[in-house]
């Protein structure tokens, strides 16, 4: 299995089997709660990463995924009709349509709005607000208030 960028072996193994021959088509390494932790950690640490990208990287990213999918579109869905047993037409739809459009859809968002813009009380200044995660935040300019809900506030000097 691959956690953290290297592929990671385990003591217990299982076999996919074909159901339409039941031959095995693969043995692939069984998971254990050390992998489940290994994968989290590596999923917080590229969160971080992932959270520091701006919304055009992040939407080509995921637009680069939908197309190295797409580009091996018949080789993934003859292993769904292998490990699945679904029909080649199903699987085709599976791998290209619901598995690449899922990422094409997503990149969309890549200028998406983030929050809201509010009629400035005075002509020189713009107000809005944003909400990342569960925290609620709010900015001013020019020079006045920078708040964050939780924990603790920010005020430019």
């Amino acid at each position: 299995m691959y956690i953290d960028g290297s592929w990671v072996t385990a003591d217990e193994t299982r076999p996919v089997i074909n159901p339409a021959d039941e031959s095995v088509i693969a043995v692939v390494p069984e998971a254990d709660a050390s992998h489940a932790e290994q994968a989290l950690e590596a999923a917080r640490r590229a969160q971080r990463e992932w959270g520091r990208k701006s919304g055009p990287e992040r939407g080509a990213a995921l637009r680069a995924i939908a197309g190295a999918i797409r580009a091996r579109r018949e080789e993934l869905a003859r292993l769904v009709v292998a490990e699945q047993g679904k029909t080649i037409t199903e699987a085709r739809g599976e791998v290209g349509d619901a598995a690449a459009g899922f990422f094409d859809y997503y990149a969309t968002f890549e200028r998406a709005q983030v929050g809201s813009m509010f009629a400035p009380t005075r002509r020189t200044s713009t107000s809005s607000s944003s909400r990342y995660r569960t925290a609620w935040w709010s900015a001013s300019s020019p020079g006045t208030t920078r708040r964050r809900s939780s924990p603790g506030r920010w005020r430019r000097p």
